[in-house]
């Protein structure tokens, strides 16, 4: 099973994608404190998603980094918020993101609560 071919993963990625294009538009002056870490953290949820699959022979350890994914995933949702609340990122598109996040986040319980499906 290649990661690159879960639909959490390509969801995942898309919503990565999609927050490197609109913090192109950020001002300069946040890039250490909004830019850098909306950026990371969105791509966190896929470095830890390609890790969990490396590690489903091992249940405890696939689920621990399954949490680090959803945790990178939360973080991302606060950035998001963040960055609406000074206007950096439109309300359509906020909303976009908002629900990408979430399905991405009930996907990565969902590979939780069932590993064996993922074996």
């Amino acid at each position: 099973m290649n990661v690159q071919d879960l639909p959490v993963y390509k969801s995942a990625f898309k919503l990565a994608n999609s927050i490197f294009e609109v913090s192109k538009t950020f001002p300069p002056e946040e890039i250490d404190m909004i830019t850098k870490p909306i950026r990371q953290s969105s791509r966190n949820v896929c470095v830890h998603l390609s890790e969990a699959m490396r590690r489903r022979k091992y249940v405890k350890y696939y689920q621990t980094t399954l949490i680090d994914a959803n945790s990178a995933n939360g973080q991302t949702q606060t950035w998001l918020e963040l960055a609406a609340n000074c206007n950096y990122i439109d309300a359509e598109a906020l909303v976009a993101m908002q629900d990408r996040c979430a399905a991405v986040g009930k996907m990565i319980q969902h590979m939780m609560d069932y590993p064996e499906r993922f074996k």
